[in-house]
């Protein structure tokens, strides 16, 4: 099933799912983060605050902060706004596909080639 409904859409393959990204330039970027069951993302951080909105599955975010890691769960329809430059990860602990809109200001591409080069 293909989530990504923007007229242009660009898909990063991941050994862990795939990024899919629907308009992103410098004021702003808009996808979707499919993860495989047990997969998760690297640490990573955006410039700016990143929403985030859970559209099928469910995932784990871990946000790292000084000396303490907070985790959220999210289930579909919740939703969850990190600060902007704090370190997270994007986790799938289940057995089915975890699919994530997200969203922010600026743009993803930099961002998108350290984590695909890690």
């Amino acid at each position: 099933m293909r989530y990504c409904r923007f007229e242009q859409c660009e898909a990063y393959e991941l050994a862990q799912g795939r990024i899919l990204i629907g308009p992103s330039d410098k004021e702003y970027s808009l996808g979707y983060l499919e993860l495989n069951h047990k997969q998760k993302l690297s640490k990573h951080h955006r410039p700016a605050p990143e929403e985030l909105i859970q559209i099928s599955g469910k995932s784990r975010i871990t946000i790292y902060k000084s000396h303490s890691i907070t985790k959220y769960d999210l289930n579909p329809g919740d939703y969850i706004k990190i600060p902007a430059n704090r370190k997270h990860v994007h986790e799938n602990p289940t057995s089915e596909k975890s699919i994530t809109l997200w969203k922010f200001e600026g743009d993803i591409k930099n961002i998108i080639e350290k984590i695909t080069n890690k």
